[in-house]
């Protein structure tokens, strides 16, 4: 059997060029409690910029133990192949495994950067990739004792009897499941150097002959008797030391993981299980459960993959729903790359049909793992979806930032009440940091179910009746003097420093994750790449799309145009000129920006002034009454804060008007 799911979000999809100028802000409030099982909270990890929740669960002693996890979670599966080129798993890969193992853990590394903490894995996911995450994981522990970082592999694995048919290895009594199980468990507990912290049961007790589903019944009518669920968490939990099953090394099967959980289970089934280990307290009970979840929903007459079990939109708003577990979604379809199919020339309109198109040929191939995504996925209904998201990333902008489809997609699963954790598959950095900036829309998402319920089932016409977001940001203004000379410009840069974000707010602040950044939205009526694509206050230079500015743009102004100068040109109708802000003189450059306080340090924030074209950078400063030592210039966040380039004192720091 070469694989039976692949853990990935719509994750492998090309960026895709994004236009119009609609604002979509986020609203005031702050997130909901994140997390619906039982007991489950937010907590604090290593990265600021994701979101983490405590899970516990009983220990392999039996005590109580909790682990904050980040809501992305780390598929692997491609990254033990690391294609040449999308489309399909395998294809043009000529890269050496050495060279494809040491790709893997420059990703996993950056992975950890962003703050992702949790890595799915299973035995079979191609090119040994689970015994290059234990190599890994052993290596990040010897480098660093103190880094908390998790694995997640999976048994249960069904016989593979041929194409479309499948013996389920959770069929029978508890000593021949356990024995079943040993079975990979003989492979995954040594590839992760004996850590599995969660070990998912990746398919029910289910029987397909020919892609027929036979559970319940054979070939010839007879009846079949599906496995209860608590046999299944009998035989997981058995701390036996069976001496005739040596794949166990004369280990209790329960001694080989921490937790465990289901994939790809019903929710009569998952309901069952946790009846079961409620009512019995010596079972293991299912910590986590991992369904297929995305936007495109399946047909339901047919499943991407035998076995493959869904939970709905209805479903995943319903924050009752599989009350009790952990719910990680998962999506195949990063196997079957739809976005990434779109051109530049139709700003990735045109994905779809060319995605359909390939998956005809696969169907009409029979294609042994692709064969059923024409039907499952191909629907009406999803097309229908398709474009709705796709108007949605050209018309829509969250506090001034566009995002690409996937994110939206990413955004709509993230923001469901029932969704706790989302297991994604990139396979390049930009891949993790689209799906890490999801975050943000998805924060902003979670308290529009009008807009979650419209792009699952309304019509594109209403789009324009969606109300917009409030929005979260602060108007701040900053006029710096600093007289110069035609064809210069003075852009600023600033935030938080590294070192206080470090030791007084306990952020580690990288270009890659900007935590030491400031969200800002420009509010100038100019139109160019050094504004349009200028979404932070930061210390890095041109940010994607800046070309070669040196930060942040400011606007040259004046309190009064001379008549000698020829017609009043005004910041409000020409980007330059006069404006009511300036009461000051000439050169005053102006930074008029909507502003991420809560980024801030207490409402302050950093600030230093480079000038094109000769000048320079400025001189190092130190403002009497700064909220930490810095020879950079301190202001406020909401102000209006003026300043002399190269000056210790502010000329004012006061209220806007």
């Amino acid at each position: 059997m070469r694989r039976i799911r692949l853990v990935l979000a719509l994750l492998l999809l090309a960026p895709l060029a994004c236009g119009g100028d609609e604002p979509f802000s986020s609203e005031p409030e702050a997130p909901p409690s994140l997390g619906k099982a039982d007991n489950l909270t937010s907590c604090s990890g290593a990265n600021a910029a994701m979101e983490y929740l405590q899970v516990c669960g009983p220990g392999a002693g039996g005590a109580q133990s909790c682990k904050c996890i980040s809501r992305l979670v780390m598929g692997t599966d491609h990254l033990g192949n690391f294609w040449e080129q999308f489309g399909f798993p395998e294809s043009a890969n000529q890269t050496p495994v050495a060279q494809r193992k040491l790709s893997a853990a420059k990703m996993l590394d950056y992975a950890v950067e962003k703050g992702i903490n949790l890595f799915d894995t299973a035995p079979i996911y191609v090119d040994g990739i689970e015994y290059t995450l234990g190599q890994w994981l052993k290596q990040k522990k010897q480098q660093n004792p103190n880094l908390k970082l998790y694995s997640l592999t999976k048994g249960g694995f069904p016989f593979d009897k041929g194409p479309g048919s499948y013996e389920s290895r959770l069929h029978g009594s508890k000593k021949e499941i356990v024995a079943n199980i040993a079975e990979e468990l003989r492979w995954s507990y040594p590839n992760l150097n004996g850590q599995i912290d969660f070990y998912l049961m990746h398919r029910d007790d289910i029987r397909f002959v020919n892609y027929v589903d036979r559970t319940y019944v054979d070939e010839t009518g007879a009846p079949r008797v599906q496995t209860p669920a608590k046999t299944i968490l009998e035989a997981l939990s058995d701390g036996t030391v069976y001496g005739d099953l040596p794949h166990l090394s004369g280990k209790s099967i329960r001694s080989h993981y921490t937790w465990i959980g289901v994939s790809n289970w019903t929710t009569a089934r998952v309901n069952e299980a946790l009846a079961a280990a409620k009512q019995n307290p010596a079972l293991l009970p299912p910590t986590l459960n991992s369904p297929y979840f995305s936007l495109f929903e399946m047909s339901g007459s047919f499943t991407i993959h035998s076995g493959g079990i869904e939970v709905t939109h209805a479903e995943m708003m319903d924050p009752s729903f599989q009350k009790g577990i952990v719910l990680m979604t998962y999506s195949p379809l990063g196997g079957f790359p739809i976005i990434d199919k779109g051109t530049a020339a139709m700003k990735g309109k045109d994905a779809w049909e060319n995605a359909k198109a390939v998956a005809k040929s696969l169907d009409n191939g029979k294609d042994r793992y692709w064969g059923n995504v024409y039907e499952a996925i191909f629907t009406a209904e999803n097309e229908q979806r398709f474009y709705r998201v796709w108007e949605l990333s050209q018309s829509f902008a969250l506090d001034g930032k566009k995002y690409t489809i996937d994110q939206w997609l990413n955004a709509y699963v993230l923001a469901h009440p029932r969704t706790d954790l989302v297991a994604v598959g990139p396979i390049k950095k930009e891949h993790i940091d689209r799906t890490a900036d999801a975050l943000e829309l998805a924060r902003a998402l979670r308290k529009r179910h009008d807009i979650l319920d419209w792009l699952h089932s309304g019509k594109l016409a209403d789009l324009g009746k969606l109300p917009p977001f409030t929005d979260t940001k602060t108007r701040t203004v900053v006029l710096m003097y600093g007289e110069t000379q035609p064809g210069q410009d003075m852009y600023l840069r600033g935030g938080i420093d590294h070192g206080y974000a470090q030791s007084k707010l306990g952020k580690s602040c990288t270009q890659e994750n900007k935590l030491c950044a400031i969200p800002i939205q420009h509010l100038s009526i100019v139109k160019n790449s050094e504004l349009a694509n200028d979404h932070y206050l930061d210390w890095y230079g041109a940010e994607a799309g800046q070309g070669s500015a040196q930060g942040s743009p400011a606007m040259w102004t004046t309190n009064a145009w001379p008549a000698s100068w020829g017609p009043k040109k005004t910041v409000e109708k020409d980007g330059y000129g006069e404006t009511p802000l300036n009461s000051y003189g000439h050169h005053y450059w102006l930074l008029d920006v909507k502003m991420d306080c809560s980024r801030t340090a207490g409402g302050w924030f950093e600030l230093k002034t480079y000038i094109s074209n000769g000048p320079g950078w400025e001189t190092s400063i130190s403002q009497p009454g700064s909220p930490y030592a810095s020879q950079n210039h301190f202001a406020r966040c909401g102000k209006l804060n003026v300043f002399r380039r190269g000056e210790s004192v502010p000329v004012e720091i006061k209220e806007l008007p």
